[in-house]
């Protein structure tokens, strides 16, 4: 069992951990972080038995982008990045964003999977900082 919520100050440590697991090319510190969550950036966790599980980095300025989705292993399948996501959207809707925006590995077939599930459809291709094909996926929301 989960729960998904914001995180908190004592997260902060993990979250970097796992960032800087699932995406190296990041490079995130503690300062980086703060950078971040300065410029108005959101983290959703989710925890399990006291451990962070996985998380959303939801960013919030001109567009709502999911700027990151990482979840451990073996906590992959059991709905835990669903919930993260359908949790970014959430916050997305109640600050009145008519879109959420996200980008990944075109060849990452799970998350494109996961992403269509809840309502993302591809835009375009695009390619990464590491020469990788990303693909850009938009939802659509209700206010």
């Amino acid at each position: 069992m989960f729960r998904i919520r914001r995180m908190a100050a004592p997260d902060r440590s993990e979250v970097i951990e796992m960032l800087n697991w699932h995406f190296p090319h990041v490079g995130m510190t503690g300062k980086k972080l703060e950078e971040k969550l300065g410029k108005g950036a959101v983290f959703f966790v989710a925890e399990s038995g006291g451990k962070i599980v996985g998380f959303a980095d939801l960013r919030m300025g001109k567009n709502a982008l999911v700027r990151g989705l990482a979840v451990e292993k073996e906590w992959r399948g059991s709905g835990v990045g669903t919930a993260l996501l359908e949790k970014a959207v959430e916050e997305a809707r109640k600050k009145g964003y008519a879109s959420v925006w996200i980008k990944t590995q075109a060849k990452n077939e799970g998350a494109v999977r996961v992403y269509r599930k809840i309502g993302f459809a591809a835009v375009r291709d695009t390619a990464g900082k590491m020469g990788e094909t990303l693909l850009l996926m938009k939802k659509r929301l209700e206010t």
